[in-house]
């Protein structure tokens, strides 16, 4: 901002001179013969003339640094979008993880709740072990999930550094499927079924 301030300055002052100029220009065509002379006059006017062009190619130039720190700004600020808008979406998928391994784990307690009542009224029900291990493979699968969005939140982070450092490496390689397990296998687990009795005995 000091330059600008510079540079008004110095354009204001350029029109004063001017402005005085131009009135000692007129008097002394006003003046009788025998006043200033015309050479004289010429002189003071193109004197004028030349300090007017440089001001204004120092204004011109003015405008130009203004413009360049206007698109810069723009460029900046777009940028600073792009950036919010990233971590908003990462804020949304890790909220989302984090409110399905809630429900799981939720889910899970209440199947070990289930297979102690079992336990203690004797009973062995294939049913409850089935749906016990199968909540936990739920668990392992949120579990997963939430450690994938906190790791792609990092390497988002990162990734402009690493791209920077080494621009050969392939996209998939700052991915958060690289570092995190194959998917588990999503079936339904076999019955399981108590051994049968031996009545003979």
């Amino acid at each position: 901002m000091s330059d600008f301030s510079q540079y008004e300055a110095r354009i204001n002052a350029a029109l004063e001179r001017i402005g005085s100029g131009l009135d000692t220009a007129l008097e002394a065509a006003r003046a009788p013969q025998g006043g200033i002379s015309t050479e004289a006059m010429e002189e003071e006017m193109g004197r004028l003339r030349e300090t007017l062009e440089a001001e204004r190619a120092e204004k011109a130039q003015l405008v130009s640094r203004v413009k360049a720190i206007k698109d810069r700004q723009e460029l900046h600020v777009t940028t600073l979008e792009k950036e919010v808008e990233n971590l908003r979406k990462q804020l949304m998928s890790q909220d989302i993880s984090a409110q399905r391994l809630k429900a799981v784990n939720d889910q899970l307690r209440a199947n070990s709740a289930e297979l102690r009542a079992a336990c203690e009224t004797g009973v062995v029900d294939a049913h409850l072990i089935n749906k016990s291990m199968l909540g936990e493979l739920d668990g392992l699968r949120a579990s997963r999930d939430a450690d994938s969005s906190e790791i792609e939140a990092i390497l988002a982070e990162l990734r402009p550094f690493v791209s920077d450092a080494a621009p050969t490496l392939p996209p998939q390689t700052l991915t958060a499927q690289t570092l995190t397990a194959q998917p588990l296998p999503d079936q339904t687990l076999p019955v399981q079924t108590p051994p049968e009795e031996d009545t003979d005995a």
